[in-house]
């Protein structure tokens, strides 16, 4: 395919992910080894609408392989939706002379990645997105590390619980995807797991909470899997432990940890796993395809077409929650 397409270009969409910088390294570094002229595309999907387009050089990619975030930036978008948003995109494209689009990203990423194979363009995925939220790869780049982050910021708080017998509910990034919140959650030894698949509302956490205190547990640590609370008609997650602090007498802490779940030095199977989905997506598109996420499935290197990919859903962890932390409740 690169004597017909020399011109391929990147871009990274939606929330930064440690392990993106590592991820734009291979591409470029191994790309320009395949003889093909690597393309930045700045901030996203919209970059690519406002033509934020720019030859990339292996200066620019010089020792950022374990600097977290993206280099090239990110952003969400969702007004590339919108047919004549994305017309004006591909035109910026077929300027620069770029039929194929790299894109690293996660579920959203890659349902914008589809928009852009519909239009003509090559739209190729690589899973970048720290909830693990791609349901064609059992990982997707900077999961990792960001479990590793949560954890530890667990462990901190827990030290503080422990020694003052407090109860507290930590909320954890992860969308609607529950990986981060169980296996940081089984990691860490909590005392109760809160999904998408196990919503309380207010009473039922109460209970929850007042059988947690009569196993004489000295501290108490219940983790909740974001954007649960706050919709649909359920009280915020705040409100969940006012109104359960007013029932038991007794105060719940809550611990937001936000942003800091996606910062940090990469661990080595982030770094690893980029540079095998990023290489191999390359080499699948050097001999030939088309439309296409790699994909780690069951340990191996995998293919998959685009529109297959997006219908693919994540497991529910349920199983592994009730058997190693909700067992007794």
């Amino acid at each position: 395919m690169k004597k017909d397409s020399k011109k391929i270009a990147i871009l990274t969409s939606g929330g930064d992910a440690t392990c993106m910088n590592k991820v734009i390294s291979t591409f470029v570094k191994y790309s320009i080894d395949k003889g093909y002229e690597p393309y930045f595309i700045y901030e996203g999907y919209e970059g690519l609408y406002k033509n934020k387009i720019k030859k990339a050089s292996l200066k620019d990619v010089r020792m950022i392989y374990d600097r977290a975030g993206t280099i090239i930036k990110s952003s969400r978008f969702p007004e590339f939706k919108d047919e004549n948003i994305r017309k004006v995109a591909i035109s910026n494209l077929k300027k620069n002379n770029i039929d194929t689009v790299f894109v690293c990203g996660g579920n959203g990423s890659y349902i914008g990645l589809l928009r852009l194979t519909e239009e003509g363009i090559n739209g190729i995925g690589i899973p970048g997105t720290i909830d693990n939220d791609i349901g064609s790869s059992d990982y997707t780049v900077g999961f990792d590390s960001s479990l590793n982050n949560i954890v530890e910021s667990i462990k901190q708080i827990r030290t503080t619980m422990e020694s003052h017998n407090f109860i507290t509910v930590i909320e954890i990034m992860g969308r609607q995807c529950p990986d981060l919140t169980v296996m940081a959650g089984v990691a860490t030894e909590a005392d109760y797991i809160i999904t998408k698949d196990n919503i309380l509302d207010e009473k039922q956490f109460t209970e929850v909470v007042k059988k947690l205190r009569k196993s004489e547990k000295e501290s108490i640590v219940i983790l909740v899997t974001e954007l649960l609370y706050g919709v649909d008609g359920r009280l915020s997650l705040k409100e969940m432990c006012n109104y359960a602090s007013s029932k038991i007498g007794e105060k719940i802490r809550l611990n937001v940890l936000s942003y800091s779940q996606r910062a940090g030095t990469p661990t080595a199977l982030d770094l690893y796993n980029a540079t095998i989905l990023t290489a191999g997506a390359i080499d699948h598109f050097d001999a030939g395809n088309k439309n296409f996420v790699s994909a780690l499935k069951n340990g191996k290197l995998q293919f998959i077409d685009v529109d297959k990919a997006i219908k693919m859903k994540t497991p529910s962890r349920m199983e592994i929650v009730n058997k190693f932390v909700n067992k007794n409740l």
